[in-house]
């Protein structure tokens, strides 16, 4: 297919995409963490300065510390935690490694070797994931604006009929009957017969080629 977009213009693509894959996530995780360890260190100051204020006093005095001190300590401590607990889930939940990219709450990762079919899954599921699963709207919308044109490639989905003819699966055990369906026109075909698994096309729809073919790249997904 032929491309509109100069070479100049598809490695800015590509960079742009490099940079959201692994720029924002770094950088975000960074600053979270910076505010996270920010607020345990003032956690602990606050609980040094009681121990050291009770210290300080005699029996008699510590008498004087009044409930209502120890009661907004305790309140500050509790609020912290809780601040400490939803900073230390957002770490946890909301960003992917380097070298992925997000789209709501999953991860992508597009490989940079050319393979068939069995070597693209094989390689996701040594990444802790699988080929990608497509079922909804936005995700197409998200890919084919993402992944294809950036690069003008081929890349392989989590889709075959490879069991039986004709009767598509995802890897992930989607229904495929009732889910939405990008398929270019007139396919799948079968047209070369054995055309067990599916790609996206550069245009970002799918296609059906052998499980053999060896001219696509792995498209990796999973869920943060």
């Amino acid at each position: 297919m032929e491309s509109d977009l100069s070479a100049d213009d598809s490695e800015k693509i590509e960079d742009d995409f490099k940079y959201s894959a692994s720029g924002w996530p770094n950088y975000y995780r960074k600053k979270t963490e910076w505010i996270f360890y920010g607020l345990l260190a003032l956690l602990y100051t606050l609980i040094l300065a009681l121990f050291i204020m009770v210290l300080n006093r005699s029996t008699s005095d510590f008498q004087t510390v009044s409930k209502k001190e120890i009661q907004d300590f305790n309140r500050t401590a509790t609020q912290l935690s809780l601040a400490m607990d939803q900073l230390q889930s957002a770490i946890e939940r909301k960003t992917c490694e380097t070298g992925w990219t997000q789209f709501q709450n999953r991860c992508y990762f597009a490989g940079k070797d050319k393979c068939d079919w069995t070597a693209a899954r094989k390689l996701c599921v040594q990444k802790g994931s699988d080929l990608v699963v497509i079922d909804n709207n936005k995700e197409q919308i998200f890919l084919t604006g993402k992944l294809s044109p950036a690069a003008f490639r081929r890349f392989w989905i989590g889709l075959h009929d490879l069991d039986v003819e004709g009767q598509w699966k995802w890897v992930d055990g989607t229904d495929y009957e009732n889910s939405l369906k990008f398929w270019d026109e007139g396919e799948p075909n079968d047209h070369d017969e054995g055309e067990d698994c599916a790609h996206l096309w550069t245009n970002g729809l799918w296609n059906d080629v052998p499980c053999t073919y060896d001219n696509c790249y792995p498209l990796c997904e999973k869920s943060l």
